[in-house]
């Protein structure tokens, strides 16, 4: 029940907040890729392939879209010049904090009759399931 109604939850948000203020509809990958580049800098199409757990072709796909709309800008690192860094613009980090804005007052909205209790044992629980799935993937990348 918990796994259906996570993914219902997310469905639900993803629903709501792939339109930017400037009307473009992005893809869950686009997206994907806007806040990986938000939430870690600079960094080349391989990092995030593997970030994102998608082929580098996928990245190139989304990449190649996203910088015709100018959400995405693409320097050559000056110890590598064979390396790109990717990175949000200044358009494309508008964009995105736009779309957070969003999601955070649909979070806000849904909550609001949550009483402090329930939302401290929300947050709670959802910390516990982050921390031990980041445990998972840190043990599962020690293996490889």
């Amino acid at each position: 029940e918990l796994m259906s109604l996570v993914a219902s939850i997310k469905r639900s948000l993803q629903g709501r907040s792939y339109t930017c203020p400037d009307g473009t509809s992005l893809t869950s990958g686009q997206l994907g890729l806007l806040f990986a580049l938000k939430h870690h800098g600079p960094t080349s199409a391989q990092e995030l392939a593997s970030r994102l757990s998608l082929t580098p072709g996928a990245i190139s796909q989304l990449v190649e879209t996203l910088a015709e709309r100018g959400y995405v800008t693409r320097t050559p690192r000056t110890d590598d010049r064979r390396t790109i860094d990717l990175s949000l613009s200044k358009n494309g980090a508008g964009q995105v904090d736009a779309i957070e804005r969003k999601r955070h007052a649909i979070i806000e909205q849904s909550t609001a009759e949550l009483s402090d209790a329930e939302l401290m044992l929300l947050v709670t629980a959802h910390q516990k399931i982050l921390q031990a799935l980041q445990n998972e993937l840190k043990s599962t990348e020690r293996k490889r």
